[in-house]
């Protein structure tokens, strides 16, 4: 079996409203990334840390996919493993049901969280209140599974993390819908393999995805951040429809909603508080590939 030894804090979760598995993941690690996140949409989301054993994940989807639950799933993983003791695994099935194990000889502290949906789990960690806050980071955040999820690892972060730090960082989601090549259904693959600011960059990473793959997006609402705005004004700069001069902060929403109504939106369309519509987004993305068609990759 392919093993690895990790410390390391993880988020395995599933979203009915959108039907999306994921897993959100950090540690101080190389390319955690590569090891931990595995994910099948209508199948499931599981993390495999600790004493990684990589074949958990594949193992779980064919037991999901064989009628067993979440519970069912880790029961089996641990009874077929002899190193059940030194691994961590949290699984979230079809149907959002979850299970965790954390074996008693993980570096503590070591401990799971279950919750409707999702389970955190973690090693090494500086205490148990790092699951706490990783289980309130969740809850509490607005916005879709990729947002929480990033939330979660914040949290984590917030609260002492890992004792050794942070390297990488990795959100993996998948849906049922194909991306935008129309080839799978990995909604969102992102990894960052090493850096001192990991969940930074990630967070950086996903507000850019909803951008550069703003058709993968089109079904929902996203906060109008800094670093979505920066990126619109460049666009409605390159596509002629603000002033070279306009700043990410002077007046883009009023910008953006006339830009709209020439699209054929309504202008409450485009906006709900602080939150831009993806398919506004996507239009302005559209309209930029139309001008510039080299852009494409």
């Amino acid at each position: 079996m392919n093993q690895m030894g990790t410390g390391t804090y993880s988020i395995a979760a599933y979203d009915p409203q959108f039907q999306e598995w994921g897993v959100g993941v950090q540690s101080r690690f190389l390319s955690v990334g590569a090891l931990v996140p595995w994910v099948s949409s209508n199948t499931g989301a599981i993390a495999t840390q600790a004493k990684t054993n990589s074949m958990y994940g594949t193992r779980a989807f064919e037991l999901i996919n064989n009628g067993k639950d979440a519970k069912q799933v880790v029961e089996t993983l641990i009874s077929e493993d002899p190193q059940s003791d030194y691994r961590q695994v949290g699984v979230v099935d079809a149907q959002g049901n979850v299970s965790a194990h954390t074996g008693n000889k993980c570096i503590g502290f070591a401990g799971h969280k279950l919750d409707t949906n999702f389970v955190c789990q973690g090693n090494l960690l500086v205490g148990e209140g790092v699951l706490d806050e990783m289980v309130r980071g969740f809850k509490t955040a607005e916005g879709d599974l990729a947002d929480k999820l990033v939330a979660s690892l914040q949290g984590a972060q917030n609260a002492g993390g890992e004792r050794r730090g942070v390297q990488s960082a990795a959100l993996l989601i998948k849906k049922n819908a194909k991306n935008m090549f129309g080839q799978c259904n990995s909604y969102i693959d992102l990894r960052v393999d090493d850096s001192q600011s990991p969940l930074l960059e990630l967070n950086r990473l996903k507000n850019l995805h909803r951008i550069l793959f703003a058709q993968n997006h089109s079904d929902k609402y996203f906060e109008f951040d800094t670093e979505i705005k920066k990126k619109l004004v460049i666009i409605l700069q390159e596509i002629k429809e603000i002033d070279q001069t306009l700043a990410p902060h002077e007046n883009m929403e009023s910008v953006i909603e006339n830009f709209s109504v020439k699209k054929g939106y309504k202008k409450d369309e485009v906006f709900k508080g602080n939150f831009i519509n993806g398919k506004i987004i996507n239009e302005i993305v559209n309209t930029y590939y139309s001008y510039e068609p080299e852009h494409y990759t």
